[in-house]
């Protein structure tokens, strides 16, 4: 992962985005790599679901909370 990447909740339950940071702003600005090794690791720990490029969708705030502890 190249860049710090911030995790903003969404409209809907339990999913969070991930935004690039652009200078004092945030914006999509991400690649798939900076994604797939994120991707794996959700994959290997069982914990949250890709649902679109930069979004993942978790089954509770447990998950959330140990996704962030990692990821954020």
């Amino acid at each position: 992962m190249n860049r710090k990447i911030f995790w903003v909740n969404t409209a809907n339950r339990n999913t969070l985005a991930g935004r690039a940071e652009v200078g004092l702003q945030l914006a999509v600005g991400l690649n798939e790599s900076d994604i797939d090794p994120i991707q794996a690791w959700c994959e290997q720990h069982s914990c949250g679901k890709r649902i679109s490029f930069d979004m993942f969708k978790f089954r509770n705030k447990k998950e959330i909370t140990m996704f962030l502890l990692k990821w954020g």
